[in-house]
């Protein structure tokens, strides 16, 4: 089954949400819900960090396999 261009884009875009969503996290730190933002940072930082590798590589994995 071949995919159209936009199922392509469409999964593209879903993977990409992976960047928002680390970017997210990081924006935890400022809400007025944390009483210590270093320690908030600490925690989700490495967590923030894993998801945009996951999504560099979804990505380029994504892209290598619709061009072939």
């Amino acid at each position: 089954m071949t995919a159209t261009v936009e199922q392509l884009e469409q999964h593209y875009y879903e993977i990409t949400e992976l960047y928002d969503l680390a970017a997210e996290l990081v924006d935890t730190v400022d809400s007025e819900l944390v009483h210590n933002p270093a320690d908030q940072l600490a925690i989700i930082a490495p967590l923030a960090d894993e998801v945009g590798e996951s999504a560099d590589i979804l990505a380029e994995e994504f892209i290598h396999i619709a061009e072939n």
